[in-house]
């Protein structure tokens, strides 16, 4: 388990150099999050100890989403001078989500022969 997780930080950290040292227009979690699908995707399984870390850390989520919030909280005069476009986007974002989603999941059970 402390592998797994020690991974996944080693990896947020690599990517956050990346994205700086380069000026990449993407978030460092982003780009975490390709290179870490890629890498399982070249492997072929995800190793038992990243499985235990990632388990370890999928019931902590919602810590995760405090940050997130200060963020906002921080920064409300300008989202409060862009707030119809924001409203916009999220409302076009969710909408199209909550449309494509359950296609998605239906292809793959049926890719995967769970139908």
């Amino acid at each position: 388990m402390v592998l797994g997780v020690l991974f996944l930080v080693l990896l947020q950290w690599l990517s956050s150099l990346i994205v700086n040292y380069l000026g990449l227009p993407i978030p460092a979690p982003v780009l975490g999050i390709m290179v870490l699908l890629l890498m399982l995707s070249v492997r072929g399984y995800i190793p038992s100890s990243l499985l235990a870390g990632s388990n370890f850390l999928l019931p902590l989520i919602p810590l995760f989403l405090v940050p997130a919030s200060v963020g906002v909280i921080d920064q409300i005069e300008p989202l409060r001078q862009d707030a119809i476009p924001i409203i916009l986007a999220l409302f076009i974002s969710l909408t199209f989500s909550m449309a494509l989603v359950p296609f998605i999941f239906i292809r793959f059970m049926r890719w995967f022969g769970n139908s």
